[in-house]
């Protein structure tokens, strides 16, 4: 059974044990997961913050945005509206700042530590140059520019408010199969979308020269995809690279697989996958990308959503 342990603005726990309905929705490309509660209604004061156990486990935590009071013919309810720590690095501005030769350990103590996340226990790395903070840039978007120079990363917050600068390394590696020797799921839903690749980008590298160089994705051309874009790379210092990364990303969307779950799965993101069914045989080198979980009066149930990996 679940226990969500508020607190409100006068620092005093209130505990809740009777949820009616429950979503807790995480994607990688979404900084902040997010829940939403509904409870019995109780008269209680403004709330702020919640810890979320299941039975002494930790599996979320997070800032209260939207506290609602419901009344209707059907009932009196409570919502609650959440966002994970992440919330405070994306709604805080940053001091400007320059740091030259930055490590991790000084930009989780300049930009998180203060509200109230921890660190992973990756190696303390610096970055060999200048990081410059301008005016306006969110604590979110300081660490993410650390972690993308450190590390080629994307950062991540997980749903218990651990700082991840290499980003979520996930559940490890998980097998979901129709067949008894997995994960079980309900249901299989395999999209190719042909319309994110793009087959070649015209690149221009010298103002004078028009768009001579180009990046071609030869497995798209090859499968007849025809979608072409034209980059003007004439102030960026690695074109080329840029080329790539907009093939990339085109084939990083053109293929989803979503998964129905009955039950709470809420540990999987960034997970390995592989996944067994008895008409589509074997699919691996993907990875969960997102997590849905819901809670109501027929059940709850978990989706997942899958991409390949890079490469």
């Amino acid at each position: 059974m679940l226990k969500f342990v508020f607190t409100d603005i006068e620092d005093n726990a209130v505990v809740f044990g009777d949820v009616l309905n429950l979503s807790v929705r995480m994607e990688e490309d979404v900084p902040a997961d997010d829940m939403t509660a509904i409870f019995p209604y109780r008269n209680i004061d403004e709330l702020k913050t919640v810890t979320v156990y299941d039975a002494e486990d930790v599996i979320f935590r997070g800032v209260v945005d939207e506290q609602h009071s419901i009344f209707s013919q059907a009932g009196r309810y409570l919502r609650v509206v959440v966002r994970s720590m992440a919330a405070y690095l994306l709604d805080n501005e940053s001091v400007p700042v320059t740091y030259s030769h930055p490590t991790a350990g000084l930009m989780y103590e300049k930009h998180a530590a203060g509200y109230g996340l921890a660190l992973s226990d990756d190696t303390d790395a610096m970055y060999f140059g200048e990081l410059v903070v301008t005016k306006g840039m969110s604590e979110w978007q300081v660490l993410s520019a650390f972690a993308s120079m450190c590390y080629a990363a994307r950062p991540r917050v997980s749903s218990d408010g651990v700082l991840c600068l290499k980003g979520l390394s996930g559940g490890g590696e998980v097998t979901f199969s129709d067949e008894g020797d997995g994960i079980p799921y309900t249901e299989l839903h395999e999209s190719v979308r042909r319309c994110h690749e793009i087959s070649r980008v015209n690149v221009k590298v010298i103002n004078a020269s028009g768009y001579q160089s180009h990046v071609d994705n030869n497995d798209a051309l090859q499968r007849g995809v025809r979608c072409e874009r034209y980059l003007n790379a004439v102030l960026t210092e690695t074109p080329m690279t840029l080329a790539d990364t907009m093939i990339e990303n085109g084939r990083h969307n053109a293929y989803v697989m979503q998964l129905t779950l009955p039950g709470r799965w809420l540990g999987l993101l960034g997970a390995a996958a592989a996944v067994r069914n008895r008409t589509l045989c074997e699919r691996d080198g993907l990875y969960v990308c997102a997590v849905r979980y819901t809670l109501g009066a027929s059940g709850d149930m978990t989706t997942v959503e899958l991409r390949r990996r890079d490469g």
